[in-house]
């Protein structure tokens, strides 16, 4: 299986992707090189990597950090896009629907297993489960030069399109929705005990990057 990489070097830049955030579009828009997930390539940050056990195309802000370079770190543009928390709380259980089922039974046992599965601490190198924050940050200090956001999209793009002198805005994104998802309203998904649990884990997410903290 083969995917494009988060580092761009054509372009002198690094996509931070956070998992169900259109990242594969974006990267696509990018470039279109592959590469081999089951291979750890650190120069293009790809591939399963079986010391950190993340692959690294959703590795985190630090431990990008400290895998590449300090000169591709420091010097190339670095974005990411960013979603409500509970949206794609949603979309990550449905994006591995059977998996999860087996795992967690349902959406609801779901979000109330979140703090015990981020008790792990080689879950913060890179996971779909973690906050965004973790990808955008370290240590409270915000190391993004654009955060766009996914509702926004592709308009939110547009000073990425212009910093890279890009001609197009991507206008197509893999909105796979699984038949068991969902469709009710967040307000109708989301128990008063579930809002508290994403309140607690995703505050940073609510307040850096501006979504309301009620579904």
């Amino acid at each position: 299986m083969v995917f494009d990489g988060v580092i761009f070097h054509r372009h002198r830049c690094v996509f931070f992707h956070i998992g169900k955030t259109a990242g594969v579009s974006i990267e696509k828009w990018l470039d279109n090189n592959s590469y081999d997930v089951t291979q750890s390539n650190t120069d293009v940050m790809f591939g399963w990597d079986k010391e950190k056990s993340v692959y690294l195309q959703h590795a985190s802000m630090h431990l990008t950090q400290e895998m590449v370079d300090s000169e591709t770190f420091n010097n190339y543009y670095k974005f990411s896009v960013v979603r409500n928390p509970y949206s794609r709380a949603i979309s990550v259980y449905y994006y591995l629907y059977d998996q999860h089922q087996k795992k967690f039974g349902s959406f609801e046992n779901y979000i109330h297993t979140l703090p015990e599965l981020l008790k792990s601490p080689n879950i913060y190198n890179g996971s779909h489960h973690i906050p965004q924050t973790y990808y955008t940050h370290i240590e409270g200090t915000c190391f993004c030069d654009h955060i766009a956001k996914f509702e926004e999209l592709p308009s939110s793009l547009s000073k990425i399109q212009k910093q890279l002198n890009l001609n197009l805005l991507p206008q197509h994104y893999n909105r796979y929705s699984h038949p068991q998802r969902q469709t009710r309203p967040r307000t109708e998904i989301y128990s008063k005990k579930m809002i508290q649990i994403m309140q607690d884990i995703y505050a940073g997410d609510f307040e850096k990057f501006d979504y309301d903290p009620l579904p």
